[in-house]
């Protein structure tokens, strides 16, 4: 039997489907209710190295996963530098290119 109708709720990192029948009188009745919840990868590169997450990270929780401190760096995501106030509220997407450029004193 097909469901007469499909809802999709979107989490973080779950996804919920709900499906609904139609019953003889035309109601909509829903017999089942089957939650599913996916584990969502995302792949993106952090000066040229490969990573996968297994949940959605901004970029500030980006540098606590890879143990790197916030002092004296700059980033760029996808070749666009990103305000250090920004970095809590930029979200990692699939794909996403991160370049961690550190400050370094010298002559």
């Amino acid at each position: 039997m097909e469901p007469d109708e499909v809802s999709t709720y979107e989490g973080k990192s779950s996804i919920l489907l709900l499906f609904q029948f139609g019953n003889s009188n035309g109601l909509w009745s829903t017999p089942a209710f089957t939650p599913f919840t996916f584990i969502i990868m995302i792949d993106i590169l952090v000066n040229d190295q490969s990573h996968s997450l297994d949940s959605p990270l901004d970029l500030k929780s980006l540098l606590e996963h890879i143990n790197v401190s916030e002092k004296g760096i700059a980033i760029a995501l996808n070749q666009s530098i990103i305000q250090k106030k920004e970095w809590p509220n930029t979200h990692l997407k699939n794909d996403d290119q991160i370049l961690i450029i550190k400050a370094t004193q010298g002559g």
